[in-house]
């Protein structure tokens, strides 16, 4: 019999009347829908309540390589969060001076050193008062 367009006692046929697909979460043990399931390479199907928290405790096999994906990010927030200005002084100079040891690059880098003062425009009074 027809109703309203449906077929009356088909109810299990309707996909509105059915029960959704369901899956188990290896994080909270609960079965939850499948559309609320991530399923992951190695077979783990993670619910998204528990996303955030599965990840975190994956997360640390991915560290370095994430940090070499993301290394002016990383370094760039530790310098300039993690130091005061001494420090990053220090980290500055022993970069310089590790740059500098190299034979090929020390030409490039006593040049770089002269016209740096050439520019600066309190090197010339540097030089008066030092000359008085």
């Amino acid at each position: 019999m027809l109703e309203n367009g449906m077929i009356v006692g088909a109810e299990s046929c309707d996909p509105q009347c059915r029960e959704p697909q369901k899956g188990y979460c290896v994080q909270c043990k609960q079965m939850v829908p499948v559309h609320e399931l991530t399923e992951f390479a190695n077979g783990e199907r993670v619910c998204d309540d528990c996303l955030h928290d599965y990840l975190e405790t994956q997360g640390a096999d991915f560290v370095n390589e994430y940090i070499r994906q993301n290394e002016w990010e990383f370094y760039g927030s530790w310098w300039f969060t993690g130091l005061d200005r001494e420090e990053q002084l220090r980290v500055i100079k022993a970069g310089y001076l590790a740059e500098n040891t190299n034979p090929i690059r020390h030409d490039y880098m006593e040049n770089q050193k002269v016209d740096f003062c050439k520019e600066d425009d309190g090197f010339l009074q540097f030089v008066k008062e030092k000359l008085l």
